[in-house]
């Protein structure tokens, strides 16, 4: 799966093939997801490399998400297939907020990475 709207780049290219490369869940309840974009769905099946890649913050998503994951995980597997749920008191609802950053920068719009081979932010 991936997100099809095209969108200018600061260098003139547009992009209109979205697709979610990474997802991240870390243990602070952030939720980060990198984002790669490329002019076409042929040049990323291609192998081309992504023209832009961003990274999407959510703060407090464990809050969200994780009851979809626990659904899943007993959904595949049948040692949890007749498990209860434990609600604790972490797991009222929260909003969350959410926010777009590149891996080395707080809030940016963009992180457009050189497609010589040598990316600026290879350690995501």
């Amino acid at each position: 799966m991936a997100l099809k709207k095209t969108m200018p780049t600061d260098f003139g290219i547009e992009i209109n093939y979205h697709k979610m490369t990474e997802v991240r869940l870390l243990e602070c309840g952030q939720l980060r997801m990198r984002i790669d974009s490329y002019p076409t769905m042929q040049q990323r099946q291609e192998g081309k490399e992504a023209l832009v890649k961003k990274e999407y913050v959510i703060e407090k998503a464990d809050k969200i998400i994780l009851g979809a994951f626990y659904s899943l995980l007993k959904a595949s597997f049948p040692e949890f297939a007749d498990s209860e749920d434990v609600l604790e008191d972490v797991w009222k609802l929260d909003t969350g907020e959410a926010t777009v950053t590149d891996t080395l920068t707080e809030p940016v719009t963009e992180t457009t990475e050189d497609t010589s081979g040598e990316s600026e932010n290879e350690n995501a």
